[in-house]
């Protein structure tokens, strides 16, 4: 399979090498990947630092977009209309991934899985009746060590597999032509969250399995750096209400189903495999 890498960027100088190099320094060599980046409101050297390091990929197409603060939802939309690969991967400029040969990991997973929706690739969520939610994860070191186990999960509630979930979140990957059948995600939830949630339910409505493939992925949750709480809050409720206005009575009505489809071990070089 061919794989698109999309990511929004914002005022990244710092860190955006290592993000990308995270993602392209571990891939398994077995399939063609192109980076699409879209630098959103961006006041910094991210441009030009992402259009240098990438001189030094030749191999791996790279397009860019600017935008002007038009945030995440409608950046990954355009990349998707402009997006190659097979298979569409909603990244973030804020997520170091640390899994040898994890493109294969994924296409295996999407090969073997005709149903699947969207793979969660950082965690996953249950989804209750009442519209509460609960985070899938599973731990490593790696995340601890780098701060992003935060959310109150006991290390070893969730061993280490494949799991069928409710809900995704990003980072996230799914068909391309899959996404484009629902027009990407619903820009009514701009400026962001919740669009994830909502792509997730509309494929569960419509027969299709959400999985949570477990990466070892770092999430630092950078937009701490550039939103006030108080706008995150507006955001995350905004997003909620619309939600459950469209979806209040699917998940009620619903029965959660959570559950390990399969164990995967992890190998000395940090691979994982059935």
């Amino acid at each position: 399979m061919d794989i698109t890498l999309a990511f929004t960027i914002h005022d990244k100088e710092d860190t955006i090498e290592s993000v990308l190099r995270s993602w392209l320094d571990t891939l398994s060599g077995k399939h063609t990947v192109e980076i699409l980046a879209c630098f959103d409101a961006c006041s910094d050297a991210s441009y030009a630092i992402v259009e240098d390091w990438m001189a030094g990929y030749p191999w791996i197409s790279y397009r860019d977009f600017v935008t002007d603060d038009i945030y995440e939802i409608r950046c990954n939309n355009l990349m998707l209309k402009h997006a190659d690969g097979d298979l569409f991967l909603s990244c973030q400029d804020d997520n170091w991934q640390h899994t040898p040969h994890w493109d294969d990991a994924l296409v295996t997973l999407m090969e073997n899985t005709p149903t699947v929706g969207a793979v969660g690739l950082l965690a996953g969520v249950r989804m209750k009746r009442d519209f509460s939610l609960d985070r899938i994860e599973c731990y490593t070191p790696e995340k601890d060590a780098g701060g992003g186990w935060v959310h109150g999960i006991g290390p070893d509630t969730y061993p280490l597999g494949v799991y069928q979930v409710d809900v995704i979140n990003r980072p996230f990957a799914s068909r391309t032509d899959l996404l484009r059948s629902y027009s990407g995600l619903d820009e009514a939830y701009c400026p962001m969250d919740w669009d994830d949630a909502d792509l997730s339910l509309k494929l569960l409505r419509d027969g299709y399995t959400n999985l949570y493939l477990p990466l070892n992925v770092l999430n630092t949750c950078g937009k701490k750096a550039t939103l006030s709480e108080a706008q995150m809050s507006a955001n995350y409720v905004h997003g909620e209400r619309i939600a459950r206005q469209r979806w209040g009575k699917f998940v009620a009505e619903r029965e959660s189903s959570i559950r390990m489809l399969y164990p995967l071990r992890k190998g000395d070089d940090g691979r994982l495999s059935v």
